[in-house]
């Protein structure tokens, strides 16, 4: 059980789901492993909703084949996050980074601050930069996967039922 998204009610001067911040970010994950195995278990360490797949198909002994993710069974505290199409976020040893070009980029201490209400970017320019770095990384390897598997352009359009359309008006994905 999960979700894709929680929800901002100005915490950081905007609504609904349109920042990184984390209450946008940090949403519930439920796994109910078979007979058992895990039960009670809570593990804090980031992850992203990009290693749910790799997951599942790990724990069904299937193979992964190049797919991005990670198995969260073994995810670690210092593992990356990073997330985001026109504001980029990158999560790291604790840190987060928000790149996105309109403004200043800005840097918060998640343990010291996990309201993010501390731009630390003039007073730790070194960390933000080593998380851009990260970020850009990351980047390159996503343009490489993007390259490797094909392009959209590539791919024939989807037609779509009316009752598939009605249900994509009713989550407001179409008008």
């Amino acid at each position: 059980v999960t979700s894709d998204h929680g929800e901002e009610f100005a915490e950081h001067g905007g609504y609904g789901h349109e920042t990184l911040h984390e209450e946008i970010l940090r949403v519930p994950l439920v796994v109910k492993w078979p007979g058992g195995q895990r039960a009670g278990e809570v593990n804090e360490a980031p992850c992203s909703g990009i290693d749910l797949a790799p997951t599942l198909l790990q724990a069904a002994g299937l193979p992964l084949d190049d797919l991005p993710g990670a198995d969260l069974r073994a995810r670690s505290s210092e593992a990356v996050v990073m997330a985001g199409t026109l504001e980029r976020m990158v999560i790291a040893d604790g840190l987060k980074g928000f790149f996105d070009g309109k403004g200043p980029d800005r840097l918060f201490d998640l343990a010291a601050d996990p309201g993010e209400t501390i731009d630390l970017a003039a007073a730790r320019p070194d960390e933000l930069q080593r998380l851009a770095g990260i970020l850009d990384a990351e980047r390159r390897r996503a343009l490489e996967l993007y390259r490797r598997l094909g392009s959209p352009s590539e791919t024939a359009p989807v037609e779509l039922s009316e009752a598939e359309r009605e249900r994509l008006r009713a989550f407001g994905y179409l008008q």
